[in-house]
């Protein structure tokens, strides 16, 4: 064991030593604190504690509170100030600083955010294996009932409300940063699951018994009337859960090249998210992943998250159901491939600012030899996915003639 190694098996065990009963005391009663169960305070200490030791192993790296219930746990635990310093000494050496307005200046910082949010978790799921699920303030049954409509007013209750489906290698940071720049930040809700499965194992759609998931759904739910749109990384179907009428819009890659950008992006964040070392685990053999479907993005993903299907193997039923659904519930849906002139339609469809959006390389240059016949094998592997951007292509291509002749 190196040295380093001993520090941290040494701060590890000031963290669990921490006393910390004062604090649940208080979350635990009703007049002074949240009223939360001994259940749900268990598993947001454990959460809290596995925090500040990954603060504290990878400083200077922000790790994000890992949900709202691990951010309340702070909270109190900065509110006894004496004990909270004292604390912070021994592990940190210094005081740990609370900036609480971090997402709240503007599209950049909200994309900051969201950002930092998603590592902080997939740091987490490196270290401990687990999916850390999101405990919301707001009572999942209490949320469930819908806002009383009364005092909603007729233009709000017909406008629809706008739904980004957001697929990964999709230009979607551009496409964030568009969204973020039309509407205020505190009127965008982010329905995301990081896994593509629950924390009960099973495939993540919207009917999924998931408890984050639901959670997030619930909030939606109670929420629907007073946002302006949803992001959401979730396969289709968000409006089977709203009274509010929900449009659809994304953006579909060629997708030979969207999984050879996935496979380089992973390659390039090996050191921070696991995603790579799911692929060492296969010896980097392609065809055994995506015989597999151990790696759902490689394989006919873009048909899954439009159907709103799991992950299982896509059947021709679930492509028919992509272009069915994108017939009758997306206002938008384009190919990156034509980035800007997409944009331009866009926006005219959804009214919005014509800002100039620029189509962001995230990945990069990488120095990564890929495995023979991988982009063979993509091919192979992405059948529907292939067929529904070459409709998709037929179809803009329709629409924009219909445009031209109706200037």
């Amino acid at each position: 064991m190196s040295k380093r190694d001993d520090h941290l098996h040494a701060v590890r065990s000031i963290i669990d030593e921490l006393d910390l009963s004062s604090i649940r005391r208080k979350l635990s009663r009703t007049d002074v604190g949240e009223g939360w169960s001994e259940s749900k305070i268990k598993k947001t200490e454990e959460v809290y504690r596995n925090w500040l030791y990954l603060r504290y192993k990878y400083w200077p790296k922000e790790i994000a509170p890992l949900n709202r219930a691990a951010d309340i746990f702070w909270h109190f635990h900065i509110l006894d100030t004496r004990k909270y310093h004292w604390d912070c000494e021994r592990i940190f050496g210094s005081y740990l600083h609370h900036f609480p307005y971090l997402g709240l200046r503007g599209p950049e910082d909200y994309l900051k955010l969201q950002e930092a949010i998603d590592e902080s978790k997939s740091i987490y799921f490196q270290e401990y294996g687990k999916v850390v699920t999101e405990f919301h303030t707001l009572r999942i049954d209490k949320a469930n009932k819908e806002q009383p409509s009364d005092h909603i007013s007729q233009p709000t209750k017909d406008r629809a409300l706008p739904c980004y489906i957001r697929i990964r290698k999709n230009a979607s940071s551009s496409m964030m940063r568009l969204i973020s720049g039309q509407y205020s930040t505190d009127r965008i809700f982010s329905i995301s699951a990081w896994a593509r499965a629950g924390t009960d194992g099973n495939p993540i759609t919207v009917d999924s018994s998931d408890q984050e998931l639901a959670a997030q759904l619930a909030s939606l739910k109670h929420r629907q009337w007073e946002l302006d749109c949803i992001v959401s990384n979730v396969p289709f179907g968000v409006h089977q859960k709203l009274a509010r009428k929900v449009r659809y819009f994304t953006l579909v890659r060629e997708p030979v090249s969207r999984c050879l950008s996935w496979w380089k992006a992973a390659y390039k964040a090996r050191f921070d998210r696991p995603a790579w070392s799911l692929v060492e685990a296969y010896d980097q053999n392609i065809r055994r992943i995506v015989d597999d479907l151990a790696i759902p993005e490689l394989s006919n993903d873009q048909t899954r998250l439009i159907a709103g299907v799991g992950t299982r193997a896509v059947q021709e039923d679930d492509f028919l159901k992509a272009k069915d659904n994108i017939e009758e519930y997306f206002d938008y849906a384009g190919c990156v491939e034509d980035f800007d002139s997409e944009i331009e339609r866009l926006i005219h469809l959804m009214g919005w600012n014509n800002c100039r959006a620029f189509r962001e390389n995230e990945t990069g240059d990488v120095e990564l030899r890929l495995p023979p016949d991988s982009a063979e094998i993509f091919e192979d592997a992405n059948e529907w996915d292939i067929r529904l951007y070459e409709w998709l292509q037929r179809r803009s291509s329709s629409v924009d003639r219909i445009t031209t002749n109706a200037i």
